[in-house]
This record gives C-alpha cells, sequence and structure tokens, in this order.
C-alpha cells in the first residue's frame, strides 16, 4: 500500500505541475535590496548553508535563479538513474538533511536535463499521517505571511460505502522570486481511521515563472430547468452545486465526489464541460458559459441524444461553511 501512495502522490504532484501553465509575475512592491549584487548573491561554500537557506526560507528574498553554480556544494549524491516526473523534470542529486524536526528528509534537485542548470529544489519529508499535513505546512511557512491554499483532493466512489480519495493539499507562498509550496499528495480508502493512513509530504522551492501560483477551487450553484424534447412544458429541478477545480481540471459535487472522467471533463477561460451520470442508463452532458453564466445541458437515456435539454444560470458563491 505504502508504494502505491507514493506512485499516485507523485503522479498528482507532478500533474499539479504541468496544469499550472500562467506564468505569474512578481506582486506588486516587491523588491530586492539593491545593496546586494543579484549576480554574486549566492551561497555560502560551508556545507550546511544550504540546509539553512531552506530551513529559514526568508533567505530566498535574494536567490538569484539564473545563476547555475548557486546550489553547487558538496554532500550531494548523484543519481544515476534520475527519477523522472510527467512534466519532463529529473531529480539528479539527493542529501539527507533534518529539516524542521523531520529525521532523514531528503533534499532533491530537479533538472528538466542533467546538463542544464537547476529549475527546482525540494524536500521530501516521505510518509506522514494526513491530519499532520497543516503542522507540517505551518511550519515550512514561518515567517512568510498567510500562505495561498489550495485543496483539490477529491474521491472516486465504488459503492455507498467505499470511497478512493485522492489527496491534493497545496500551501503556497512568494518570496523574492521563488515560489514555495508545501504539499501533500496521496490516497486514502473512505471511510478512514486507520492508522497506517499515509499521504506525501514535501516542500518545493522554484522559480515563479516556472511555478505559477495556485489557484484555489471555487464553488458554482446553478438553477436548473428541464424539458422534454417536443413539448412546451418546462420544470424547475433542485440546483446543482459544484466545485470547479481550475489547475485540475475537475469537476466535483459537495462531497467532492470527482463528477464525470477527467476525459470528459474542460475547464477553460470560457467555458466548463462536464457529464453527470444520472443513472446506469441516463446521464447529462453540460456546459457552463464562464462569461454569461448559462448552463445548457443535454440529457440523454439509453444512449439517445436530444431526449431532453436543460437550461438554466450559474453564480458563484461563498464556500466558507456555514455552521
Amino acid at each position: 500500500m505504502a508504494s502505491f501512495v507514493r506512485a499516485n502522490a507523485i503522479l498528482l504532484l507532478s500533474f499539479t505541475c504541468v496544469a499550472l501553465q500562467a506564468q505569474t509575475p512578481l506582486p506588486s512592491g516587491t523588491s530586492r535590496p539593491g545593496s546586494q549584487s543579484r549576480s554574486t548573491a549566492v551561497l555560502p561554500s560551508n556545507a550546511n548553508s544550504l540546509e539553512s537557506l531552506v530551513a529559514s526560507p526568508g533567505g530566498w528574498r535574494d536567490f538569484d535563479w539564473s545563476n547555475p553554480t548557486a546550489l553547487n556544494e558538496s554532500n550531494w549524491s548523484k543519481r544515476e538513474s534520475p527519477d523522472s516526473a510527467d512534466d519532463g523534470t529529473a531529480v539528479t542529486h539527493e542529501r539527507v538533511v533534518n529539516y524542521k524536526g523531520l529525521k532523514d528528509a531528503k533534499l532533491l534537485r530537479w533538472r528538466t536535463n542533467r546538463d542544464e542548470a537547476d529549475i527546482k529544489l525540494s524536500v521530501s519529508a516521505g510518509a506522514v499521517h494526513p491530519d499532520t499535513c497543516a503542522e507540517l505546512a505551518s511550519k515550512a511557512g514561518i515567517d512568510l505571511g498567510a500562505a495561498r491554499y489550495s485543496d483539490e483532493s477529491s474521491r472516486l466512489r465504488f459503492s455507498d460505502t467505499i470511497h478512493m480519495q485522492f489527496v491534493n493539499r497545496i500551501w503556497q507562498w512568494m518570496v523574492g522570486g521563488t515560489r514555495i509550496s508545501a504539499a501533500c499528495g496521496g490516497v486514502l480508502n473512505v471511510p478512514r481511521g486507520d492508522s497506517k493512513d499515509e499521504v506525501w509530504f514535501s516542500v518545493s522551492f522554484e522559480p515563479a515563472s516556472r511555478r505559477p501560483e495556485v489557484r484555489p477551487p471555487f464553488l458554482l450553484r446553478c438553477s436548473r430547468a428541464i424539458r422534454v424534447n417536443g413539448t412546451a412544458i418546462e420544470r424547475s429541478i433542485t440546483d446543482l452545486v459544484i466545485w470547479i477545480s481550475q489547475d485540475q481540471k475537475l469537476v466535483r459535487d459537495t462531497e467532492t465526489v470527482q463528477i464525470g472522467t477527467r476525459e470528459m471533463t474542460t475547464v477553460d477561460e470560457f467555458r466548463i464541460n462536464f457529464t453527470l451520470q444520472n443513472s446506469a442508463k441516463a446521464k447529462t452532458k453540460y456546459q457552463i458559459d464562464r462569461v454569461t453564466g448559462t448552463l445548457k445541458g443535454d440529457y440523454q437515456e439509453d444512449g439517445s441524444s436530444n431526449f431532453a435539454v436543460v437550461s438554466g444560470s450559474c453564480t458563484k458563491v461563498d464556500s466558507a461553511a456555514k455552521f
């Protein structure tokens, strides 16, 4: 189970990196001390300087990602067969560090090619209990201010009582030209309660130009009315309330159960398309216009298209708990 969890955690975190495509500039007002030269703002040569930088993230304010020698300290172990991620990056070197009290955590160097400059550092803390994710992220962000938080965890339902939960939680900070992301990812069985539940926790340090900020999911409430084709009678049905995950390209219900398949779902700047399985023989293909807020649906039974049409409108609603 541990290897299965680790593999799915890597897949989830890798997909997150690929899904975030738009580049995000430095926040307005962000500046770097003019008294220091960017070309010389590199790490000290002592063996512990890199661990100090990672453990005290404020040091990233003056870090220069354009300098390929900035991370060339000793005490790295070279990987002859680098682990590759879905976005084309690979871990080329590693070393053990004591990070935030997590013993034997691994500090990893990532490159797009073994001959190119470093494009990311990450600390892999290994398997942790899912209930400790927020605490670990809080430690990672000490002195960095409020984090930009995104929870795109989702569930797949196999029966009325058995689900599988895909955990994907990210806390993110911007420091100088570096984006720092603490992430928890993994796969859990639902209902939980097993003390052996594990997810994988990591903290990554990347140039802001490569890793744009996360976009938290948002909640929509859509009114709906259905009309059987060939008739003039339109009947109101219950509102549709859904979570839209922009980075993961997912639509989820209020219990975070995934609606439809990823292949059948589209979330872009202008529209949202997904398929809701109403029953074993019935489904509705929905499209939401993100500019006008209009909802359209094609209700199908026994594979017959245009059995009925659904119309309505959607508005973004406050996702905070009511009580």
